[in-house]
């Protein structure tokens, strides 16, 4: 019986972080996008290479803000290292789930199968 149970409350919470996923998805492409266009309006030398190197080529690039970008650019660097492995073991860990979910549903085969 409390193994039933625990494929019941798996299934319950998989349905719920679906009916969450339904509205935090898009919200988090929105904050995305509005993020990416607040930063080119008000700081387009962090989101835009084009004038970051046209404003050195003109010599107008402020020595502080060239500091600013030397001292963020090994943070990007590091984000840009974790992105592709942080998407590497996401699928890994929605496998895992998967596996899982096709357990309970093949006991839950196997049950109807007894039964009839």
């Amino acid at each position: 019986m409390k193994h039933i149970m625990d494929e019941r409350s798996f299934l319950e919470e998989r349905e719920n972080l679906m009916r969450y996923w339904k509205i935090m998805g898009p919200l988090m492409v929105t904050v995305f996008l509005a993020l990416v266009t607040w930063l080119y309006f008000q700081t387009p030398l962090f989101i835009s290479p084009c004038r970051v190197f046209s404003r050195i080529e003109e010599g107008t690039l402020e020595p502080s803000t060239l500091v600013l970008i030397a001292g963020l650019l090994p943070v990007v660097v590091i984000t840009t290292v974790f992105i592709p492995v942080a998407l590497r073991v996401f699928p890994f860990c929605s496998v895992s789930r998967e596996k899982k979910y096709l357990h309970i549903l093949e006991n839950h085969q196997k049950q109807e199968d007894r039964n009839s």
